[in-house]
């Protein structure tokens, strides 16, 4: 740590750099800037971590929903294709020309190529009398082109036990059932087939099917597989592929009884006991099937099941339950997706995660597959460069704060450590520090502390010091206000001096009326209205005396302790010219007002009343020799401050006077007839007041303006 200045005069001593809070304050802040980073990094990695994983989950879920949104729109066309055929069978004669001749046009779809072929398929001797086989389908060829095909119709099994067929006898109208995927064995395609029910007056008349290429629904799960979602596959009802990324892997080969080579999609369940990776998956599919037939146990659906199984040779109970649970689900409800993780598989070589999607009716899966991987990588980097940023924050953090520490609170800290001993020392040179402080807890603050602790000694010996000089000072400003107020009053009685002559001339004058109506009352006593006359004259004059002492007795009594209070300024001028008004005439002036009784005042208003007695009878003073003699008192208050103008027809006051016209005992009269103390009371009286007074040097006449505060 940096040393105390050396401009001290007082030894402050040495901190070791080891108990210096500077150091302290830099161990600890690295000390939590470790816990701090090792908090955040672990909230980061399982709170971080759970979000980013939570974020792909919902992006994998949106995705599958449109996968499986796109599925139904697919198969809703499909089933549409179907209907319109189904439809079509009541609008024809029934008779195989008609059949051969129209059928073919609606199930070509417009040319699409992922209608593999559909046909009618009607109960035995339902379309002819004599024919318990009589089937009207068409395939597509390699080339694209429909053609007829009449192999069911002539061979031994016929079709009316098929997977594809019996189930829709119980499927509500309309509606789609999709079998299971196989190998057309005739174009050795995978495809699947819907089949709707057809009714006539009521009864069941047979199926119509449509059969849709699997390609299709492979080029759309690469489609999916191309947004970066992960491995797109989809199964049937069994759980048995319908698509997959590889699609050899997937299949089963081997040939017909004609030897014809022949190849079949396998379900889940067996492709996982050639792939032990895909257990975990396939046990969850098998149990989405049975929670579903689970679910529906509350229908009663033993009667459905029994006649499927009996009247199909390829369908066992299991499945049967689960097509029973089809033909009843009346729900197009999503079924919340399912997850399930497992390890290194034969797509992605690591550990996955599957989400499966369900798809109403069809009961179809959609499986996403993406590697666990990809979901934590996003949090784990994420987390890597938060930790990264934030351990650099803390290092920056650290730095700036130990610097701010250093040079804005340390080093003014001895600064003043060292001018605190300093201004001891100055007070009080014989409180010394200690110059040796305990080892334990030194540092800045206990130094601070140390000397603070002088400083209240040495102030304590300064403020007694300062008691005795305060008590002497008030004793001496005690005798100054004496002195002040007794040079007031003695301004006071210096006016009335000045106005002593012409004070003493009215009342003569008034002496002279009641002496004269005296003398002549008796002779008025057998003349009553003369009588009435003259004793109201000499009425007047008494009280023409008792106001003038009265005024003079007023005016010349002690204010200083009179407290201040609002009063109304015209009362207090008119007050104030009763005084000089025996001057106005004796120098034959006049005096006018120009104030509303409204305006009040905050102050003292005796002294107010002086002020305006001194400037109104050094006014009458001014003018006496002029040929114009007039006195003017103006009050103004719309503006911010009261304001007061004193104005005579004098032409100004000279500007080497006017710089001394406040001085005390500055006078241009004769020494004989003025103090020169009545303008600087003036000036004292307004000070106390919080009033000033200026000469106002812009008017064509000698102005005094003066300028009250607003209370």
């Amino acid at each position: 740590m940096d040393n105390l200045p050396q401009k001290s005069s007082v030894h402050i001593q040495r901190i070791p750099w080891h108990r210096s809070l500077g150091f302290r304050a830099l161990l600890g802040t690295l000390v939590l800037g470790c816990v701090l980073v090792i908090g955040i990094t672990e909230i980061i990695r399982r709170k971080g971590e759970f979000l980013v994983v939570r974020e792909s989950k919902e992006r994998i879920y949106e995705a599958g929903k449109n996968v499986v949104t796109s599925l139904e729109a697919r198969q809703r066309e499909i089933q549409a294709l179907a209907r319109t055929l189904a439809t079509s069978l009541s609008i024809l004669p029934k008779d195989e020309g008609s059949y051969l001749k129209s059928l073919p046009s609606i199930i070509d779809f417009q040319g699409d190529l992922a209608v593999a072929g559909g046909g009618v398929w009607p109960e035995p001797f339902a379309f002819d009398k004599n024919r318990e086989k009589r089937s009207f389908f068409w395939g597509r060829s390699r080339g694209g082109a429909l053609a007829y095909i009449d192999d069911y119709n002539t061979s031994a099994a016929g079709y009316h036990k098929e997977e594809w067929y019996v189930p829709a006898k119980f499927s509500p109208p309309n509606r789609c059932f999709w079998s299971r995927s196989y190998t057309d064995p005739y174009s050795f395609e995978p495809m699947t087939t819907c089949t709707i029910s057809v009714f006539e007056h009521k009864a069941f008349f047979g199926n119509v099917t449509i059969d849709v290429k699997l390609e299709g629904l492979s080029q759309l799960a690469r489609e999916w597989r191309g947004k970066g979602i992960g491995e797109v596959f989809i199964l049937d009802r069994n759980n048995r592929f319908l698509t997959y990324p590889h699609p050899d892997l997937a299949k089963k080969t081997g040939k017909d009884q004609s030897g014809n080579h022949t190849e079949e999609f396998i379900t889940i369940t067996d492709f996982s006991q050639k792939n032990g990776s895909y257990n975990p998956l396939a046990q969850k599919l098998e149990d989405i099937n049975h929670m579903l037939i689970q679910d529906a146990s509350v229908n009663d659906n033993s009667e459905i099941t029994q006649a499927i199984e009996k009247s199909s040779n390829d369908i066992k109970k299991d499945e049967a339950q689960l097509i029973a649970t089809m033909l009843k689900s009346e729900s197009s409800k999503l079924i919340e997706p399912s997850e399930v993780v497992f390890f290194e598989n034969v797509l992605l070589k690591t550990e996955t995660l599957a989400t499966i999607f369900h798809v109403p009716h069809s009961f179809w899966k959609v499986v996403i597959l993406t590697p666990t991987s990809e979901i934590t990588e996003v949090s784990r980097t994420l987390t890597r460069t938060l930790i990264s940023y934030f351990t650099a924050a803390i290092l920056i953090i650290t730095t700036l704060g130990y610097l701010l520490l250093r040079f804005r609170i340390l080093k003014p800290l001895t600064k003043t450590t060292a001018e605190i001993a300093n201004t001891q020392h100055t007070l009080a040179p014989n409180v010394e520090l200690d110059s040796h402080l305990q080892a334990k807890g030194f540092n800045e603050i206990t130094l601070l502390r140390a000397t603070f602790a002088r400083l209240a000694k040495a102030l304590t010996m300064s403020q007694k010091n300062l008691q005795v000089q305060t008590d002497e000072l008030s004793a001496l400003n005690h005798t100054l206000t004496q002195e002040r107020n007794k040079v007031l009053h003695s301004a006071k009685l210096a006016t009335l001096g000045e106005l002593a002559a012409s004070t003493a001339h009215e009342i003569n004058n008034a002496l002279s009326i009641i002496t004269t109506g005296t003398s002549t009352l008796p002779a008025m006593i057998e003349h009553p209205e003369k009588l009435a006359h003259r004793i109201k004259m000499i009425d007047k004059a008494v009280d023409r005396i008792a106001r003038i002492t009265g005024n003079i007795k007023k005016y010349s009594r002690v204010t200083s302790h009179d407290p201040f209070d609002y009063f109304t300024l015209r009362t207090s001028i008119e007050e104030a010219l009763s005084i000089t008004e025996v001057k106005a005439k004796k120098v034959d002036a006049t005096i006018s007002i120009e104030c509303d009784p409204s305006v009040r005042l905050f102050g003292n208003v005796l002294e107010v009343e002086q002020v305006l007695v001194n400037l109104v009878s050094n006014s009458l003073d001014a003018i006496a020799t002029k040929d114009e003699r007039w006195v003017k008192i103006v009050c103004d208050e719309t503006g911010p401050r009261p304001i007061i103008q004193v104005i005579d027809s004098g032409k100004g006051i000279p500007k080497d006077i006017a710089a001394h016209i406040f001085d005390p005992f500055y006078t241009t009269k004769d020494l004989s007839t003025g103090t020169g103390l009545g303008m600087s009371i003036v000036k004292s009286i307004l000070d106390r007041h919080g009033a000033s007074i200026t000469i106002v040097e812009s008017h064509p006449n000698t102005c005094f303006e003066l300028v009250f505060p607003r209370k």
